[in-house]
């Protein structure tokens, strides 16, 4: 459990200020990690359209793709499904990385025919409590949206377990966090997704779960089966060159999190929210680090857990302090201010996984 804390600190801290990710705790993480073992095929369902581009957005396909590429190497049967207006680019993210087989479909029996052991939504859109399908700035894009959260119930009621993953409220799965979000969002309400799940992981930005799955599965495999640097890269050049865009600024440019972070910030304002709004601008300067981020998460979890790496070796112990203060930074950001002075160190032969652990205590005690 105390990995999956570590791991929640990272991808649920809270980072575009609008409290969905901040209700993601360790014991989510750990029931997501138990239907993933013990399911045999997998269907990941993700795809978010958005018509005043006529494209898909940018976040999901990679989370999914990362994902299903770790269940396979898992030995698990994995097919990604979207629908027809998003296929072309989870087919090509998929392909850059050699990932899963993608299936195109328009409802959710289709998804069941499939008979899996498991249904995964990672950023797809679930119906709100009037049946209809919104996005972040409240607008109805139900025309856009095929319903393939109707997949949810029909699992569920035939006993097959479902996992989410979503960052807005609006998404499949989300409807477990409805009151919360309610009280979060209470002019965004009436948007929220009423779609169920067995277990959801509410997170920063929906990619950033999906990566997070992938890695957890690791401490079950007992190597790291998650995803790599360049894998990213590719996937979102792939998305880029396949037409999907930034689902803010509307542009094909390869960022993922910049309208996560930014979406909720327009929102409201449009809406007048008793809020205070957050300067615009500094938020999209920070937005355009969202694939460094990516990628410094991606490696901090490579570099914490070690899984595979539980004997004695020469080790970093700058590159382990540097990974251990990013995982706990959410802990220490209002507490205490970080200087850093290292000196000439050479490395150490040690077990680095166990010098994090003492790294992390020992800095979660001083802050």
């Amino acid at each position: 459990m105390e990995s999956f804390g570590r791991i929640c600190s990272v991808i649920g801290s809270d980072r575009p200020g609008r409290k969905v990710g901040g209700l993601l705790r360790p014991e989510h993480l750990s029931q997501a990690l138990e239907l993933l073992i013990k399911a045999s095929s997998v269907a990941v369902v993700t795809g978010f359209f958005v018509p005043a581009c006529g494209a898909p957005e940018t976040d999901g396909p990679s989370g999914a793709v990362m994902l299903g590429g770790a269940l396979e190497r898992c030995g698990r049967s994995v097919t990604l499904f979207t629908d027809a207006r998003c296929f072309s680019v989870l087919e090509s993210c998929s392909r850059a990385v050699d990932g899963p087989a993608v299936r195109s479909v328009e409802t959710g029996e289709e998804i069941l025919e499939s008979s899996p052991s498991l249904i995964v939504f990672i950023e797809r859109l679930g119906r709100a409590a009037d049946g209809r399908y919104y996005n972040m700035r409240a607008e109805d894009i139900s025309s856009v949206t095929a319903p393939l959260d109707d997949a949810a119930p029909l699992a569920l009621i035939a006993g097959i377990p479902v996992l989410a993953v979503g960052d807005g409220g609006n998404e499949a799965g989300m409807g477990n966090f409805r009151r919360e979000l309610s009280s979060i969002l209470p002019e965004y309400a009436h948007c929220l997704s009423v779609t169920q799940a067995s277990v959801t992981l509410p997170a920063d930005v929906s990619d950033w779960g999906g990566y997070a799955l992938a890695a957890i599965l690791s401490l079950a495999a007992g190597e790291w089966v998650g995803p790599e640097e360049e894998e990213i890269d590719r996937m979102l050049a792939s998305l880029i060159g396949a037409g999907a865009v930034d689902g803010v600024t509307r542009r094909g440019e390869p960022t993922v999190d910049s309208a996560q972070v930014t979406k909720i910030a327009q929102l409201r304002e449009e809406r007048d929210f008793n809020y205070i709004r957050e300067d615009i601008s500094q938020l999209m300067h920070e937005s355009k680090d969202g694939l460094g981020r990516v990628r410094r998460i991606v490696q901090d979890l490579k570099n914490f857990s070690h899984v595979s790496e539980q004997e004695w070796q020469w080790a970093d112990l700058h590159e382990g302090l540097d990974s251990t203060l990013n995982i706990v930074w959410n802990e220490l950001k209002y507490k205490c201010k970080v200087v850093k002075e290292y000196g000439d160190v050479p490395k150490a032969h040690c077990m680095i996984s166990q010098l994090n652990q003492v790294f992390m205590n020992l800095l979660v005690n001083a802050g």
